[in-house]
């Protein structure tokens, strides 16, 4: 016998005919299945597939209908540059792909389509089954991508880049949910820069005549040395102007988005903390 390598410590009491006890330390226990050859890649898309079709299918029969908004993809853009591709004059961003983590668009595949190109497509048209399997009116159910940082005008273009890629092969995509992290700062340049910001972000999704919607609406404070005040430091009077700014996005979002656009806002936390 040879002890195991990196094993767990433990003991395990062996009772022999010849009432002999025996006691082995440092036990591995491993488990080969009956079929360990590596999966191909049909398997490996028809595993992803069943497994897409098996969650929406419990979720909409549990929710018999009731859910009208989905969300098809979150936060995919990765930080990578696709060589030689430019959309609205950006180099676009790649998808994010497998490091220690899975990412369904590595593994789906369709004749000589990518995971990447069909990933928007096969997850719309799975949960729109579904959702009309299950009692849902199709016409009711809309479907938004998730994305940060849409401020940035190359991750804008990027996800506009694969909606369009994603819709070209059969995806139903709605609308945009962007996550809304703001800060309001006592330095009237820097606050003039950020209201900018906010008014050119809600311009330039409108124009993408799609529904928009933010969630994780936060607005965080600094001073005007750009040292952030936390809840439990604020001021009344600081209090009041990071109210006004607040009134001033949700102002300047029902003005700018269009009402047949406004999906709606979410605050991202409902009471103060001393973080932020």
């Amino acid at each position: 016998w040879v002890p195991a390598k990196a094993a767990t410590k433990g003991y395990l009491m062996l009772d022999g005919n010849l009432n002999t006890v025996l006691y082995i330390r440092n036990v591995r226990v491993e488990h080969t299945p009956d079929n360990h050859e590596p999966q191909t890649k049909e398997m490996m898309n028809d595993t992803i597939q069943y497994a897409l079709m098996k969650w929406c299918d419990e979720l909409m029969e549990a929710n018999e209908g009731r859910i009208k908004t989905f969300d098809v993809i979150d936060k995919a853009l990765g930080t990578t540059v696709l060589d030689g591709v430019t959309y609205d004059g950006e180099n676009v961003l790649d998808l994010k792909h497998s490091t220690d983590k899975i990412f369904w668009q590595d593994y789906l595949e369709e004749g000589n389509k990518t995971g990447s190109e069909l990933y928007g497509a096969t997850v719309s048209k799975v949960a729109k089954a579904a959702f009309e399997k299950h009692g849902g009116n199709a016409e009711e159910l809309k479907f938004f991508v998730s994305e940060t940082g849409l401020e940035k005008s190359q991750r804008l273009a990027s996800l506009k880049y694969w909606m369009k890629t994603w819709e070209d092969n059969g995806a139903k995509i709605d609308g945009i949910n962007g996550e809304l992290n703001l800060t309001y700062s006592e330095d009237a340049t820097k606050q003039s820069a950020n209201e900018t910001m906010v008014d050119n972000l809600f311009d330039n999704l409108a124009a993408t005549k799609k529904l928009i919607r933010f969630s994780n609406f936060d607005i965080k404070y600094e001073d005007a040395e750009g040292a952030s005040v936390t809840a439990d430091k604020i001021t009344k009077e600081q209090r009041q102007k990071l109210a006004d700014f607040y009134a001033y996005v949700i102002k300047a979002y029902l003005k700018k988005i269009p009402s047949a656009q406004q999906a709606g806002l979410c605050k991202g936390n409902m009471f103060d903390t001393s973080k932020g």
